[in-house]
């Protein structure tokens, strides 16, 4: 009688074939949940993405409508000067208006401040994110320097009672015309330059005019009015 021995091999190739089909498995899982987080993020940047693009055409709007009040705030500041001249020689004021004040006009940022305080940003191609953080630095610089000029012209509302103004009152509505005519310069230099670089590729949504920008505020339209 012929017996035969058991065939070692046999065993190992039982084995290697089970631990093949067990990495593959494996391997499969894996990259069945990298496909799955793949699709996540990119759903998840593309939502992004299209709320950042949002913002960035209101921001863009918002610059756009402040620039269109430039003729009216120019001619403003040409008439105070006159106002201090007048002053300064002695002579009547001559105010008959009231000074007014530009529109403050601003757009949120919220989704740009959520996508930089989470992951999603980090998907987003490199050249992608240095233009929409260079859009919302100067949209953060606009809302200061709006900020000043806002503040300068609500003190030179003083001058819509001229009458019993001190010297040191005086003093102030000079400071706070110097503050206006430097925020003037800066808006009439800076709302050009981010329309043009720091636009992402999109247009400002549509830009009242002045005279709708002051009928959708409800005040406003003075500033586009005489003073003297």
């Amino acid at each position: 009688m012929d017996i035969h021995k058991p065939n070692p091999w046999h065993g190992w190739r039982e084995f290697l074939k089970e631990y093949a089909i067990i990495v593959v498995g494996v391997l499969t899982a894996l990259a069945a949940e990298q496909v799955v987080e793949m699709l996540h993020w990119r759903h998840l940047v593309e939502v992004e993405r299209r709320a950042m693009l949002a913002e960035v055409r209101g921001n863009l709007g918002a610059v756009q409508a402040r620039v269109n009040l430039q003729p009216c705030v120019s001619h403003r500041l040409e008439e105070l000067q006159l106002v201090f001249q007048r002053r300064a020689r002695g002579e009547p004021l001559g105010v008959k208006g009231v000074v007014g004040v530009p529109v403050p006009i601003g757009s949120p940022k919220d989704s740009w401040n959520i996508a930089i305080s989470g992951q999603g940003l980090s998907h987003v191609p490199y050249e992608e994110q240095v233009e929409l953080s260079s859009a919302f630095t100067n949209f953060a610089n606009w809302d200061n320097i709006r900020r000043e000029e806002r503040e300068a012209w609500v003190k030179l509302a003083t001058l819509d009672q001229p009458e019993g103004l001190t010297e040191s009152d005086w003093a102030q509505l000079r400071q706070a015309y110097a503050q206006a005519r430097a925020a003037s310069r800066r808006v009439a230099q800076v709302g050009p330059f981010i329309l043009a670089h720091a636009s992402v590729g999109q247009k400002p949504d549509e830009s009242p005019s002045p005279a709708e920008l002051f009928k959708a505020a409800g005040y406003g339209g003075e500033l586009c009015q005489p003073l003297i």
